[in-house]
């Protein structure tokens, strides 16, 4: 499971929402008339406040590519526009520009 937020650009809405979480997971299917299962990767989107906390509903949708590539491209876009917040992103490796101060 990774997380990605954006800030959202202030635009004249009502609802007054500072973030957008995208958050990814794999689920396990099992379709209609098959024995085994398939597993495939979803994510959720979640307008949320400071704290993380949903201030309205979510929408779900299934991702077309894997996970990893989802989260770079859209942590990539989302930095070109500088609306990406890195402090509330899991998987640091995956923003633009990292630098691991470990090695």
């Amino acid at each position: 499971m990774a997380i990605t937020v954006i800030k959202r650009t202030k635009d004249k809405d009502e609802h007054n929402i500072p973030y957008l979480m995208f958050e990814s997971k794999e689920i396990e299917i099992v379709p209609y008339g098959a024995e085994n299962p398939t597993t495939m990767w979803m994510v959720t989107v979640t307008p949320v406040d400071e704290e993380l906390k949903a201030m309205g509903e979510y929408i779900r949708y299934e991702l077309p590519k894997d996970e990893e590539s989802f989260h770079k491209l859209l942590r990539l876009e989302a930095n070109e526009r500088k609306t990406l917040e890195k402090k509330y992103c899991t998987d640091p490796e995956w923003n633009p520009n990292y630098k691991n101060n470990n090695k």
